[in-house]
């Protein structure tokens, strides 16, 4: 027969279990936050170097297309 003591104690197990748990959610937050400061990293750059795309191509003069040659 148990006891109060026995009872409401948890067993070894899922101590273990739940220590398990808190290290494995550790990491997966760990791993989330580098993934998700990693895609604003490359979305910044990604959004700085179109910008400069853009005004590189604003800034250059346009070229006329050349009249092709008419026929005799």
């Amino acid at each position: 027969m148990s006891n109060k003591n026995t009872v409401f104690r948890p067993t070894p197990s899922e101590t273990k279990a739940d220590s398990v748990t808190r290290i494995v959610k550790g990491m997966i937050a760990a791993d989330t936050s580098a993934r998700q400061s990693k895609t604003e990293r490359l979305r910044a750059a990604r959004l700085d170097r179109d910008a400069s795309a853009k005004t590189e191509a604003e800034a250059a003069p346009k070229k006329k297309p050349k009249k092709a040659p008419s026929k005799p």
